[in-house]
């Protein structure tokens, strides 16, 4: 199965404050384009293969660790669904 990716609209602001964040912090946004180019690239893996990440708690509900963050999402039938990110130091 190779499901879409749909990005809440929670996680779509909180990644908007990180880039901003990161931006502000490092006076240029290479280093947010390069995570974001991370973040991609770990969902299209997701996407591949989503039951292969690690399991949280809750049913269908799993993580991915990119770089020092955790991309935490919901497996549907049709779709992935990115519910959060967060750091995990």
């Amino acid at each position: 199965m190779e499901g879409v990716i749909v990005w809440s609209i929670n996680v779509q602001n909180s990644r908007k404050a990180l880039f901003f964040y990161w931006n502000k912090r490092n006076k240029s946004n290479e280093y947010s384009k390069k995570l974001n180019l991370q973040f991609l690239e770990a969902l299209k893996l997701v996407s591949k293969m989503p039951k292969t990440r690690i399991k949280t708690e809750l049913i269908n509900i799993r993580h991915k660790l990119v770089s020092h963050f955790e991309i935490i999402y919901s497996i549907t039938e049709t779709q992935i669904v990115v519910l959060d990110i967060w750091k995990a130091r």
